[in-house]
């Protein structure tokens, strides 16, 4: 950014910027000195953001007669202001007190304070002024609780919140970043002055906003594939990125990116136990077995497999049915070789993630098709033996158009821990792109006090036990078999449940693991 000063129609000073071969005035080229501000201060001292061509401080200072302190980042602009006919004798006065750069960290603690931020100046360099402002409010506030603006997220966002606010911070909720342009969560960031901003998944646009102010950007990763990942955004030195799978932290490493941090899943089990049951709602929920989740039938595999020549088609097949025997390998990674990914690469154009490999990319459109095939095939399979329900988006009812499996979407915070406490088996199938963390259904389904049939991943057995907490299946037969065992033998399945449910809720918590994310950023 370069600033240009100049001569304006009337003679006074005006400037303007140059920036990426665009220019903007910053005042009037006819006129700069016309500022029209209609705040009218009642306040002993007054902290003034901004100074840039004093124009806005002779305005103020003809009305206002308490001290005023200055804060200017760029010293140009102080000396045009002495220069200027029009203002060259403001900044003498005696209750006009100029701080340039860092040195207002030497304001004195005042009373009765106002600021007053003269955008056109701070928005040019918001990190400087936002971390000044910050300063300064802070500063008479003494000891406070540090601030973390919390955005909403369908699924965890407001257990975080919650668990935010117990382990001792101020939580500043605000409504999911969907709902807000950019220049809105700016806005609201600088009104709020928060120490951290969190969302759940990285969101690149978030990452610009706290970068271009200096605040640290707080992201938990609950899923994959995350395309976010692969955009140059996550090189922003603000950014602490915490995610699920511990392989994937190394990957994201791998890319260049510094402050990547593993952070398995978790449960609020206190507000599931909040949660009032009756026999209305035993009723609604119970079944032998059932599964929550979505189909995956959107995926980007399925707007292409009609353009497939059969070579191509029978390839993808042949992995898939290798696949589907060893589910607790990533056949897919393996049996990937380059002739289809160039196959398939001529569908597909990866612009806005550069950072993602043509190979990689391919990998998660083949893994959430294989996923999408097998959350059908087990459905069905389950369905033909027990009272199954499905829970999940509406495309369940084209797998199951004539029957009564599919239930609805669960909502998660209070429908969602019913099935799985009523559910006699809860069925965990974990998606093949998962290289080795859980999602959030193994620690809900378990913080419910539900009984856990999952197939395998890593984390399993680093956290829980097998046939003590959760009980494994290899393949759907004998998932089948397994469902069948345990809904005849419900002393077993009780206890395996309950100690379940005590594990989670001893370390696996909200305040868990924030404390853990908590203790990086502070340097615990």
């Amino acid at each position: 950014m370069n600033i240009i000063f100049e001569k304006a129609k009337n003679g006074n000073t005006t400037c303007k910027i140059e920036e990426n071969n665009k220019v903007k005035y910053i005042y009037s080229k006819y006129s700069p000195e016309r500022i029209n501000i209609n705040e009218k201060f009642q306040c002993n001292n007054l902290i003034f953001l901004g100074l840039g061509l004093g124009y806005e401080l002779k305005e103020i200072m003809n009305t206002f007669s308490g001290d005023v302190y200055i804060l200017e980042c760029e010293k140009k602009f102080v000396e045009e202001t002495q220069k200027n006919k029009f203002t060259e004798n403001l900044l003498n006065r005696q209750n006009v007190h100029l701080y340039i750069g860092k040195e207002y960290k030497n304001i004195p603690n005042l009373d009765s304070k106002v600021i007053f931020n003269n955008e056109k100046i701070t928005d040019l360099y918001r990190e400087f002024y936002y971390e000044a402002y910050s300063f300064l409010q802070n500063k008479t506030e003494g000891i406070r609780k540090k601030k973390i603006m919390v955005f909403d997220h369908v699924t965890i966002a407001r257990d975080c919140m919650d668990a935010f606010e117990n382990i001792g911070y101020e939580v500043i909720r605000a409504k999911s970043t969907n709902e807000y342009k950019v220049e809105d969560i700016f806005n609201m960031i600088k009104k709020y002055l928060p120490d951290y901003v969190f969302t759940i998944n990285f969101i690149a646009a978030m990452s610009n906003v706290c970068s271009s102010i200096g605040v640290k950007y707080i992201s938990w990763t609950v899923d994959i594939p995350d395309y976010s990942f692969y955009k140059e955004e996550v090189f922003n030195n603000v950014n602490y990125m915490f995610h699920f799978d511990e392989e994937m932290v190394s990957e994201i490493k791998k890319l260049g990116a510094l402050k990547v941090y593993y952070l398995p899943q978790a449960v609020n089990v206190s507000r599931i136990d909040r949660i009032k049951v009756n026999d209305v709602l035993k009723e609604k929920y119970f079944c032998d077995t059932s599964f929550v989740g979505n189909t995956i039938m959107k995926n980007e595999f399925n707007s292409i497999e009609n353009d497939l020549n059969d070579d191509e088609l029978n390839k993808i097949d042949a992995i898939f049915r290798v696949q589907e025997k060893f589910l607790s390998k990533d056949i897919i990674n393996e049996k990937l070789d380059s002739g289809l990914v160039l196959s398939l690469k001529r569908f597909f154009s990866k612009e806005k993630m550069p950072l993602i490999s043509n190979r990689k990319f391919m990998y998660f459109i083949l893994s959430r098709k294989f996923d999408e095939l097998q959350r059908i095939n087990m459905a069905k399979t389950i369905s033909e033996n027990f009272n199954f329900k499905v829970y999940g988006d509406s495309n369940w009812k084209k797998v199951f158009c004539d029957t009564k499996v599919y239930s609805g979407n669960a909502e998660h915070y209070l429908e969602m821990p019913l099935v799985f406490k009523f559910s006699k088996v809860n069925i965990n199938l974990i998606r093949s792109s998962f290289k080795a963390g859980l999602p959030m259904r193994v620690f809900d389904i378990m913080g419910s006090g539900g009984f856990m049939a999952s197939n395998y991943k890593k984390d399993l057995e680093k956290f829980f036990v097998e046939g003590k907490d959760f009980v494994l299946y290899r393949d759907f037969k004998e998932l089948t078999e397994i469902i069948k065992y345990y809904i005849c033998h419900e002393e077993e399945r009780k206890i395996i449940a309950k100690n379940g449910y005590e594990k989670v809720k001893r370390y696996h918590t909200y305040e868990v693991r924030l404390k853990e994310m908590m203790e990086v950023l502070e340097g615990v």
